[in-house]
């Protein structure tokens, strides 16, 4: 029988510098990661206890749907 947890914690991402024209893209790293942050979300929902913790690290909260996954 599945358990929930009491914690979870996520930081997953990856190392976005430059695009290929060698422009610098570090602003859209929270864009780029917005796949990984949902999935992560996902995996809490269905796995966290009530009244339990969610700990993710994200890099920027400038776009709509990163500041509504937060809220």
């Amino acid at each position: 029988a599945r358990r929930p947890v009491s914690l979870i914690m996520a930081d997953g991402g990856f190392h976005v510098t430059t695009d290929s024209q060698g422009k610098h893209v570090e602003h859209l790293q929270e864009l780029y990661s917005v796949r990984i942050v949902l999935g992560e979300l996902l995996a809490c929902l269905r796995c966290l206890a009530e009244g339990g913790n969610w700990c993710c690290k994200l890099f920027d909260t400038f776009s709509h749907l990163t500041a509504s996954v937060v809220y």
